[in-house]
């Protein structure tokens, strides 16, 4: 252990996916579909101390986290691997938290690659970040954001399960695509990925989405599906609505980010301003 280490891990915005959670190893719990990385991320700073005793401090842009249920997952996973110690964490996002933006994923993986570097890399890389996914989905935060973020880029996930596990394959939309996005709030995944029967219409509503992405994986593709996804799964509200029929008045199409009361739409550079 020494001294502090820090990590960084891209967030992402998923546009459509299918839930696969009959499994009994978390590490193959997952979701297929595709969502897109962004360059803003989440930082974690981690200080670690041997210590028999388990006293960890959280924070979250500088203010303590009580629950950081997450984070205490990661931490404890470690710990049955490593022995125990003392922790002081500190993530810093720069999106918005339980907006859409797999702030949570992002937590997850940047605290799982700060923690090995300060233990001294006893895991493959590989290996942490299956501990971020596993700690995502006894949560019930997240399902394939830990995939896709390890993944980095446009990224479609092909089968369910942790980095490693899981397969993904990536695709670059081209350096004039530009993510215009934007949130009027947090939306509680677990009324989702806790929910049998809308589990079973996210997973109607995906049916062949993938398949049908992976024939024309571009950007106009990926939001028309998105928006197919969106519009099937009828969940965003009437202010989303609103945003969205006004962004399709100025000619663009956008799609409700999963899961966030939020919206994004891909744009060339020269209408960043206008879509914003």
């Amino acid at each position: 252990m020494a001294g502090t280490s820090v990590a960084f891990s891209p967030c992402q915005i998923t546009g459509f996916f299918r839930i696969h959670d009959g499994f009994k190893d978390a590490n193959r719990i997952g979701s297929t579909g595709t969502g897109i990385c962004v360059e803003q991320g989440v930082t974690t700073r981690v200080t670690l101390n041997p210590s028999s005793h388990r006293k960890d401090l959280i924070l979250l842009n500088g203010r303590p986290l009580e629950r950081a249920v997450v984070s205490r997952i990661v931490l404890r996973k470690f710990r049955e691997k490593v022995g125990t110690f003392s922790a002081r964490v500190s993530h810093s996002s720069e999106l918005p938290v339980g907006c859409g933006y797999g702030t949570s994923g992002a937590g997850a993986l940047s605290l799982a690659f700060a923690i090995n570097e300060n233990l001294g890399q006893p895991l493959k890389r590989l290996e942490a970040a299956q501990i971020a996914h596993v700690a995502e989905v006894e949560a019930r935060t997240g399902l394939g954001t830990v995939a896709s973020e390890f993944t980095g880029g446009v990224v479609v996930r092909l089968k369910p399960g942790a980095p490693g596990i899981g397969s993904t394959q990536r695709f670059r939309f081209g350096q004039e695509s530009r993510v215009v996005s934007g949130s009027f709030g947090p939306f509680r995944k677990t009324r989702v990925l806790g929910n049998v029967s809308l589990s079973d219409r996210v997973n109607s509503c995906a049916e062949n989405l993938v398949s049908r992405f992976l024939q024309k994986p571009d950007s106009e593709r990926f939001v028309k599906l998105s928006r197919r996804f969106t519009e099937c799964l009828s969940l965003k509200s009437a202010r989303l609505d609103h945003a969205m029929r006004y962004l399709a008045s100025q000619g663009f199409m956008s799609s409700m980010m999963m899961l966030g009361e939020s919206l994004f739409c891909l744009v060339d550079e020269e209408s960043v301003g206008k879509a914003s």
